[in-house]
């Protein structure tokens, strides 16, 4: 009886092993292709669609936490981690902007907040119910 504890022991550790080697996708979840960001170019006429000023929307407030999340980041007196800080928030913007579906990341969020008051755009505006500031 005593030598056939270890030898369940074994065994058991050996099927729980091979178990956690094997990676497979849980069912329901498919692996996506990470979006890739290009290089904005801004349209000629300043005008905006009502998609863009949705998702500009939806990113500013993921752009408002991650300025709360990293706001302790830039208190640091070490100058070399205090540039790494700034690196990652500046990649974690393009991310998140990607991410919400502005394929020019930062660059076109800038675009649409600064187009966003034009004269041209105050019925997209208007329609979302949104106030400008200029």
């Amino acid at each position: 009886m005593r030598k056939v504890i270890p030898l369940v022991l074994v065994c058991t550790m050996l099927v729980l092993t091979s178990a956690c080697q094997k990676k497979e996708p849980v069912s329901g979840q498919t692996a996506t292709a990470e979006p890739h960001k290009v290089s904005f170019i801004p349209p000629s006429d300043s005008s905006v669609t009502i998609d863009q000023v949705k998702q500009w929307m939806l990113c500013n407030t993921y752009l408002d936490s991650l300025s709360v999340l990293y706001k302790d980041s830039f208190l640091v007196n070490d100058a070399a981690r205090q540039a790494r800080y700034q690196e990652n928030f500046l990649k974690a913007q393009d991310r998140i902007c990607v991410r919400v579906g502005m394929s020019g990341g930062y660059a076109e969020y800038l675009w649409i907040l600064k187009n966003m008051g034009n004269p041209k755009n105050k019925s997209i505006v208007d329609s979302l119910k949104l106030t400008t500031f200029r």
